[in-house]
């Protein structure tokens, strides 16, 4: 016999009378099944990254890394994370990193910038600096056209175009 598992009545094998008569096995147990954690449908996203964001600042960690935290939510959500995420840096004194290709995000969220190509490092400077004083052409070109693009977005808004 082997025991029951998990409600089943115990499963004994059978003998044949006759040897010509093949037998029966007995069926393996089986380990019970532990019931996974429904996900919560109704979680918004900003819900689940401040979820995310709290489940690591309980660990009080001296480093965070942010690798695109807010590039999948809604405009109105984004602004309101920057916010929260700026106002727990400042609370908890951690250092994050923040990883973005948005370089509003990036201005927005940061007391110092890395512009870096092609894997290099082409200037580690604080947003007023890279601006003001770039390092080189390719840091110049690369604030300048992005505050263009911005700038003439501004333009064409007003106008109504």
């Amino acid at each position: 016999k082997r025991a029951a598992a998990h409600g089943e009545a115990p499963v004994e094998p059978t003998v044949p009378t006759d040897p010509s008569e093949p037998t029966t096995p007995p069926t393996q147990p089986t380990a019970p099944t532990v019931p996974q954690q429904p996900t919560n449908p109704t979680i918004s996203g900003g819900q689940q990254q401040r979820v995310a964001i709290a489940r690591t600042m309980v660990l009080r960690p001296d480093v965070i890394l942010f690798d695109e935290p807010l590039s999948a939510l809604d405009v109105s959500t984004r602004l309101l994370m920057r916010k929260e995420i700026k106002a727990l840096q400042k609370e908890f004194g951690v250092t994050m990193i923040y990883v973005t290709h948005d370089q509003e995000e990036a201005f927005a969220m940061s007391d110092r910038i890395m512009v870096m190509r092609d894997g290099e490092i082409q200037q580690l400077d604080t947003p007023d600096a890279l601006i003001d004083r770039p390092a080189n052409d390719y840091v110049r070109q690369f604030v300048a056209e992005n505050l263009q693009m911005k700038i003439d977005g501004l333009i064409r808004y007003r106008r109504g175009t």
